[in-house]
């Protein structure tokens, strides 16, 4: 599955550059959109080097408070980023990162920890894929969880998520449903595989007793 996630990345960047040879000098909006996304490597677009240097500045912030971090929230934030900020950025509000600003808040142990929460979310969701034992749609419930999760924390790679407490709270509430889902999943194949092996030794017995 990581293949495939890894091989899809590349295949839509493919597909953007075929659709600019294609349509470039025929849909106005496509050579916008396709301007747009390019710009996110080439740092031309001014809201990519405006997150550059509040990334910068965070890096050095993250490195004096390594181990315990700054604190949580954005009031902490507000208090602390100033003394690294650059002309420009001295009143952001937020590190424009999930990543930098769990590790910005919680230091060193708080992204560890958070990292192995995502780990182990998407290492329960593809078990639960995988297992067969409530059909399709108890799995694709689970790949649609799975797909809502991953997609929030790659958009969290340049923006902070989570400063809408709205956006926090169905994030975790995703989290949780899914993996309550994978659970259910995980039961119902025991069940399965009790019931198998109960009528197995019961096949095993009137065996032994007609021999």
């Amino acid at each position: 599955s990581i293949w495939l996630i890894l091989v899809g990345g590349a295949s839509v960047t493919a597909l953007l550059y075929a659709l600019v040879q294609t349509f470039a000098g025929k849909w106005e909006f496509l050579q916008t959109l396709v301007d747009r996304f390019i710009s996110t490597f080439t740092m031309s677009d001014s809201s990519i080097q405006h997150r550059i240097k509040i990334w910068d500045k965070t890096l050095q912030m993250i490195g004096d408070n390594i181990l315990t971090g700054i604190g949580v929230g954005g009031s902490a934030f507000k208090e602390v980023f100033p003394q690294y900020a650059i002309a420009g950025t001295e009143t952001v509000e937020h590190t424009h990162s999930l990543y930098l600003e769990i590790f910005s808040q919680l230091g060193i142990f708080g992204i560890i920890f958070f990292a192995v929460i995502a780990f182990m979310f998407v290492q329960k969701c593809f078990v639960g894929i995988k297992n067969r034992s409530r059909g399709e749609r108890s799995r694709n419930m689970i790949a649609a969880g799975l797909a809502s999760v991953s997609a929030s924390l790659v958009m969290g790679v340049t923006d902070y998520i989570w400063y809408n407490s709205r956006v926090f709270l169905i994030f975790w509430i995703m989290v949780g449903l899914t993996v309550a889902l994978t659970k259910i999943n995980e039961r119902e194949k025991s069940k399965i595989q009790e019931a198998h092996r109960v009528d197995n030794n019961s096949r095993s017995a009137d065996l032994d007793i007609f021999c």
